[in-house]
C-alpha cells in the first residue's frame, strides 16, 4: 500500500464564555509498506505512531554522555547516532535519506515524548524525568536531590539522545547500583524535504530503535520503533489544502449535563492536487487527524480542550468531528467521528489519468460538555490535519 498526504494544523480558543477552534495546513504522506511523497519543502510527511517502555537496572552507578539514559539510533547493535550524521533539510535536524549512497533531500525527524524514572544517587525514591527527542526539540529536565531543576541534555557528539551528564563525558557514582530504570518514549516519524527530491521509486528506509543505558559500562537495551523493509516513493504530486484557521463557536451556554452539544459549526475545505502525466500514480485521498491538545478521556474521537487562549490545563470539554459522506457521525458522547489520531478518513480517488482534481469535503464540528466540571471563560485546543495518499 501507499500513502502520501497534505498537512494543516488546528486550535481551538475563545473570549469568556465564546469557544472557537482553528485549523492549519502543510504537505505530507503516510504508510504501510511504501511511503509515498509528493513534490515540497518543510514537513511533509507525518505517521508511524510508536510507543516504546525500556525496563533495566542501573549498574556501576556510572552515568555517560555516549550511553544516554533515552536515545533514538538506526542500529540496535551501533553507538548513539553521531550529531555529525544528521543533516539540515528543509530547515530540520533530520537524519539524511539516501537512495545509491546519495542524498535524496528527504530526511527523517522524530516526534517524540520522553518519560520515566531512575535512581539517582543521595535520594530515596525515584527521580521522575521528562523531555523530548527530535521535535519539538531535544531536551528535557529532572529534579535533583535538593530541589533544583535540571537538564536532561543532548550530547554534543551525540544526536537524538537525553543524558543526565554531559562533563568530561563521564560522571561517576550517579546511579545507584542495583535499582530500576524505567523510560517509555511515544510519538510519529515526521519526513522532511528541502524541495531537491526527484520523482524515484523503492527507495529503502532505515530502522530505528529506541535505546537506554543502564550506566556508562553496561550494554543497552532497546526496542524497534521504525521496522525494517519499508520503501519511499517519490512522486510529482503537489497538493495544496485550503480552509479557515479558525472555527469560532461563539458564546455558548454553560450545560453541566455530560455529552450534551454545547454549540456546532460547519466548515468546507478545498484540497487541489496535480501531478504530471510523466510518472503520474492512481492514489486515495483521505483526511487524517492529530490531536496536539489531546484527547478528552482517551477516546481518539475527542478533541481535547485547555483552559485559556493557550492553556495546557484541561477543560472539561472535547471537540468532534465528522466529514459528510466519509466518516461516521460525529454526534457528542458517540466515538464514531473523524478520529484525532492519525487515523485514516477516505474523501476520494486520484487516477493516473487525473493530472488536475479538487476534493471539497464539508465539515461539521462540534463542542460537547465534559459534565460537572465544565469550566467558563476562555478555551483553546489545536489537532493537525493532514490529506493522506495511499
Amino acid at each position: 500500500m501507499k500513502i502520501q498526504s497534505i498537512r494543516k494544523a488546528t486550535a481551538l480558543r475563545a473570549p469568556a464564555p465564546a469557544w472557537l477552534l482553528t485549523l492549519l495546513l502543510a504537505p505530507t504522506t503516510l504508510l504501510a509498506e511504501t511511503i509515498t511523497i509528493g513534490k515540497g519543502s518543510g514537513i511533509i510527511w507525518e505517521g508511524l505512531p510508536f510507543s516504546a517502555t525500556l525496563q533495566h537496572t542501573g549498574n556501576n552507578g556510572g552515568a555517560s554522555e555516549s550511553a544516554p539514559l533515552a536515545g533514538i539510533v538506526d542500529s540496535s547493535a551501533s553507538s548513539i547516532i553521531a550529531s555529525s550524521a544528521l543533516m539540515n533539510i528543509g530547515g530540520f535536524r533530520a537524519f539524511p535519506i539516501l537512495r545509491n549512497g546519495q542524498p535524496t533531500g528527504v530526511g527523517l525527524v522524530p516526534r517524540t515524548q520522553v518519560n520515566g524514572t531512575f535512581p539517582l544517587v543521595g535520594t530515596s525514591s525515584p527521580t521522575p524525568f521528562s523531555g523530548s527527542i527530535g521535535l519539538p526539540t531535544t531536551s528535557g529536565s529532572y529534579i535533583n536531590g535538593y530541589g533544583f531543576q535540571l537538564g536532561l541534555g543532548e550530547p554534543s557528539a551525540r544526536a537524538w539522545a537525553l543524558t543526565p551528564c554531559v562533563i568530561s563525558g563521564i560522571c561517576s557514582n550517579f546511579y545507584r547500583s542495583g535499582e530500576p530504570i524505567s523510560v517509555t518514549l511515544t510519538g510519529s516519524w515526521v519526513m522532511v524535504a528541502d524541495g531537491t527530491q526527484q520523482a524515484a521509486s523503492s527507495i529503502a528506509l532505515p530502522p530505528m530503535w529506541a535505546v537506554s543505558h543502564a550506566s556508562s559500562s553496561s550494554s543497552r537495551i532497546n526496542q524497534q520503533i521504525l521496522s525494517g523493509g519499508l520503501d519511499l516513493r517519490i512522486s510529482t504530486i503537489e497538493c495544496t489544502v485550503s480552509a479557515p484557521a479558525i472555527i469560532n463557536f461563539g458564546q455558548v451556554g454553560k450545560n453541566l449535563i455530560a455529552h450534551s452539544e454545547l454549540s456546532r459549526k460547519s466548515m468546507q475545505a478545498g484540497v487541489n492536487c496535480n501531478q504530471e502525466a510523466d510518472g503520474a500514480i492512481s492514489v486515495d485521498v483521505n483526511l487524517q487527524f492529530r490531536a496536539t491538545s489531546g484527547l478528552y478521556e482517551g477516546n481518539p474521537a475527542w478533541l481535547g480542550v485547555n483552559q485559556g487562549t493557550s492553556g495546557s490545563t484541561p477543560a472539561a470539554a472535547y471537540i468532534t468531528g465528522e466529514v459528510s459522506g466519509a466518516s461516521g457521525p460525529g454526534t457528542c458522547g458517540a466515538g464514531t467521528g473523524l478520529k484525532f489520531d492519525l487515523s485514516r478518513t477516505r474523501i476520494g480517488h486520484l487516477s493516473n489519468t487525473e493530472l488536475l482534481k479538487t476534493f471539497a469535503p464539508q465539515f461539521i464540528w462540534r463542542l460537547c460538555s465534559g459534565g460537572s466540571q465544565l469550566t467558563t471563560g476562555e478555551v483553546n485546543a489545536s489537532a493537525e490535519m493532514m490529506v493522506t495518499f495511499n
